[in-house]
């Protein structure tokens, strides 16, 4: 019972973010892999790992300035969602 309350809670904060992307979460990414993946990832840190995912997509999300068509883009945005 417990596994499906937390897997009832996954969703609803994977399904809490493809809203508030406005459609930018929705697809794959640029190598075809689902972008839901990602936020599944990021439900499921910790406020550690979550702080250190911040850090590393802000970095290089700036670093692909030159690309708006980088996944570092969404990802960055993703995690301040």
């Amino acid at each position: 019972m417990k596994t499906s309350n937390l897997s009832e809670d996954i969703t609803n904060a994977v399904n809490a973010l493809l809203n508030m992307g406005n459609g930018q979460y929705k697809g794959n990414d640029n190598s075809g892999t689902p972008k839901s993946e990602y936020l599944t990832k990021i439900v499921l840190m910790s406020e550690d790992e979550l702080k250190d995912e911040c850090k590393s997509k802000i970095w290089l999300s700036a670093y692909a300035d030159n690309n708006p068509r980088s996944n570092y883009h969404w990802q960055c945005d993703c995690c301040y969602d």
